[in-house]
This record gives C-alpha cells, structure tokens and sequence, in this order.
C-alpha cells in the first residue's frame, strides 16, 4: 500500500478514535514499563517507529530513561498530537515512503510497538530491512505485535489489522532469539539483540 494511503488511515483514526489520545491505551506505553530494565541498559539514542501521539518518545526522553528519543509515524495528525503534548518537533519525523529518514546504525534501542500489523505484508519485509538498517550493531530492538484482528475497521471498512500472522511468522521475518506470547492480548513481545539480516 501507498504512504499516502496509510497516511489517510492513520489521519482519521486519531482524529476519530479518542483511545488513541490516551497513555493508558497504548501498547508501547505499558511494553516500555514492563521492559524497563533491559530499557536502561541500553544505549542513548532511540527511536519508536510508528509513535503515533508520542507516549514513547515523551516517557524515553523524560528523566526517568534519559534516552535521546525520536519519533516517526506516518500520521500528521498523530505527530501535532505529539507536539501539542510538549513533544519538540525535532524530535517527530513524519514517514513519507518506506525509508527511515535516518543513518545507517544510528540507533542503539529501536521499539515498534503495536505497528507491524497494521501493514500490508510486502511492507512489513520492507519495514524489517529499514530496521535493521538503522540499528546500531549491538543495539536493541522492542518488538511487540498482535496476533489477532483488530476490534476495528478503517475508513476503508477493512481490518486495522491488515496482516494477522502467527509468532513464527514474526520470528523467522525478525530472526527472533525469543519472544513471549500474551495470550489475553493475543500479541508477542521480543527483545532482539543485534542486527538479524
């Protein structure tokens, strides 16, 4: 699917679903808290792929994980969320195609949380590769993805969800070493260490 098209998704649902406004409700947020510690240990520059209004990138650049924390995501909409939230917009980079506006090894920690699934599965390899090329050679990568449809449907009357894969899917794509599964959330958590292509 296009960019542009993801971006015209992505636009309505922050404009139309107010769950997605709140900390409370996002992914990342809670997968962040409850990896804390591996979090800590790693290098200073991070990036969340798919930030969305920023929970992320304003929990990893706050005092408590003193990252140097930027955001991507392929919703304006999403992004001036971000900002309006006290987010520099230095620190939020709209995605405008498939390329990661950034270095080849730039980033020690990488987390992409509650993304991978909302794409077309050519894209999702794309993403992999982007990944990979921009995570640092010893750095960390936070993988969480749902296993499951989505409880909603996009201005489009499709799935949020656009691609519903197994966690062997996910670990054969990402070469994971290991991941956890949730079967109440239906979603699997990794921790990758190190580039995996």
């Amino acid at each position: 699917m296009s960019y542009s098209l993801y971006h015209e998704i992505y636009n309505n649902v922050f404009l139309s679903n107010p769950d997605y406004l709140k900390a409370e409700f996002s992914p990342g947020y809670r997968i962040i808290l409850e990896n804390a510690e591996v979090i800590r240990a790693v290098g200073e520059k991070h990036l969340d792929y798919g930030c969305g209004a920023g929970f992320v990138v304003g929990l990893l650049g706050s005092k408590l994980f003193g990252k140097d924390s930027y955001g991507v995501d392929v919703s304006s909409v999403a992004l001036d969320i971000a900002k309006e939230r006290g987010i520099s917009s230095q620190k939020l980079f709209l995605l405008r195609n498939q390329a990661i506006p950034f270095p080849d090894d730039y980033f020690d920690l990488i987390t992409c949380c509650d993304v991978v699934e909302h794409l077309d599965l050519d894209d999702i390899s794309h993403l992999s590769s982007e990944l990979n090329r921009v995570l640092s050679p010893n750095g960390v990568l936070l993988l969480n993805v749902s296993t499951r449809p989505a409880g909603s449907l996009d201005l489009n009357g499709e799935n949020l969800h656009r691609t519903v894969k197994d966690a062997g899917f996910y670990s054969s794509l990402f070469n994971l070493e290991r991941y956890t599964v949730n079967n109440v959330e239906k979603e699997i958590t990794a921790i990758r260490r190190g580039k995996w292509m």
